[in-house]
């Protein structure tokens, strides 16, 4: 298994215009490698913008495929403003939320 995986974003995606079409292909690739690596990093280093709809596609969906614990102890954010912390945690909780409704029968 291979242990980590480490995604610096200034490498990956377009500093002028984070968006949520530029997050797609790598939760794609964080969930090709899923149950083969046991932690993903998440480097936001030298990112000064990122968008609301970058951090919904490609951290807070992975809470609507995965249990909550699971993401949590596989997902690493290192060098994220402590304000897009803030709004990624909204954006999380209502991820969860809405996969709780999802799993509720109708």
């Amino acid at each position: 298994m291979d242990t980590s995986k480490t995604f610096r974003m200034i490498n990956r995606i377009s500093l002028q215009e984070p968006s949520r079409e530029q997050a797609i292909p790598l939760r794609v690739e964080i969930e090709a490698l899923w149950d083969d690596t046991e932690k993903f990093e998440l480097d936001f280093a030298g990112i000064e913008f990122i968008s609301v709809s970058f951090l919904d596609e490609l951290v807070a969906k992975l809470f609507l495929a995965y249990d909550r614990q699971t993401v949590m102890r596989k997902v690493i954010i290192t060098n994220l403003a402590n304000e897009d912390r803030i709004l990624l945690g909204n954006i999380v909780n209502s991820r969860i939320r809405q996969r709780q409704q999802m799993a509720q029968p109708a």
